[in-house]
């Protein structure tokens, strides 16, 4: 998949100074207005992006042009666009657009061809859009940035508690006469490193839920969590390595609202609370919860969770968080480390 992030310095897209924008707003400086009243420009594209860097291949792009007022037309347009490789400031594509006419209702079109394979790296390409009419009454220009997007990325979403993550634009296009990048937000709830326990002898993911608003629909490769050195009382959930891994899925719970779930495949006894990954015997029925064995408090003292989450959304970046299993009484047992305890003589 191509692959691009963008940089706007012409309009009011101010990433160094760490505004946060909603991208589904046009970007545009008030001060700066992209058309006069009189003879204004509506500009106009198809969305593009994201690019890799030297991605073979070059790309085409259709920007799209008409005047937005109904009582004029601008004559004799000159659109002069030109490509910068950032790296040494030389010019590596220039081209003319002469003697256009922009109406109200119909488009005019340009098409060009940016030479991504060749000269799109790390240090960008700088495009450089300049428009103006013989008659003077039309001047305007845009000066962009265009940056190769870089696969992977890892967060640890113990450190962004309440906290959001935002994923630059990947993705662009030019509507209503102004430029609108894409960004994927997210905003992630109680991911601390403690569980919280609304049962005994129980685990739940209900905690971590996460908000996600981008262009692109939510995508993820795989999800699951794993405990490196699991005690022996979940022998049945064992791996090769002897590790516990048990996968899990991301489902939309409402709106823009995702939470976690464990797959179909676990069982647990039905007497003892014993897990298993397999169908043993009648004893062992399916759940979706994931149960912590009977006498197995003080094995599972301490025990750390990490949880896994790659491929995720078009950039393919990658979560990963812990939680440790703190609860350190029983239910019921001796009254030193239980919760409920039976004294008297028998």
């Amino acid at each position: 998949m191509s692959k691009l992030v963008l940089l706007l310095s012409g309009l009011s897209l101010l990433v160094n100074s760490g505004i946060i924008f909603n991208p589904t707003d046009p970007i545009e400086n008030p001060d700066e207005p992209i058309y006069n009243k009189e003879y204004g420009i509506d500009i106009d594209s198809d969305i593009y992006g994201p690019f890799l860097e030297h991605e073979s291949g070059e790309h085409s792009f259709t920007i799209r042009f008409r005047q937005s007022n109904i009582y004029k037309t601008v004559s004799d347009v000159t659109i002069h666009l030109q490509v910068f490789n950032q790296a040494n400031g030389r010019i590596v594509l220039t081209r003319y657009f002469r003697n256009l006419t922009l109406q109200k209702r119909l488009y005019t079109s340009i098409t060009f061809t940016l030479p991504i394979s060749s000269y799109l790296n790390s240090s960008g390409l700088r495009i450089v859009m300049d428009l103006a009419s013989s008659d003077g009454n039309y001047d305007d220009s845009y000066d962009f940035i265009l940056y190769p997007y870089k696969e992977g990325g890892s967060y640890n979403l113990n450190q962004y508690v309440n906290k959001k993550l935002v994923l630059k634009g990947t993705t662009f296009q030019f509507k209503s006469g102004a430029l609108r990048c894409y960004d994927s937000t997210f905003k992630f709830s109680n991911y601390v490193d403690y569980f919280y326990i609304d049962r005994y002898y129980r685990l739940t993911l209900n905690q971590f839920n996460f908000t996600y608003e981008g262009f692109h629909p939510l995508t993820y490769e795989e999800a699951y969590f794993c405990i490196e050195h699991p005690p022996e009382c979940f022998s049945h959930l064992f791996n090769d390595e002897g590790k516990v891994i048990i996968p899990l899925e991301i489902i939309n719970s409402s709106g823009t609202t995702y939470s976690f779930r464990f797959k179909s495949g676990l069982y647990v006894n039905r007497k003892t609370l014993d897990m298993s990954l397999y169908y043993i015997n009648s004893d062992y029925v399916a759940t979706t919860y994931f149960y912590l064995p009977h006498n197995c408090n003080e094995e599972v003292l301490g025990s750390r969770f990490n949880f896994y989450v790659n491929g995720v959304d078009t950039q393919e970046v990658s979560f990963h968080w812990y939680s440790v299993y703190n609860t350190d009484h029983r239910l019921l047992g001796d009254c030193a480390n239980s919760d409920y305890c039976i004294v008297g003589d028998f």
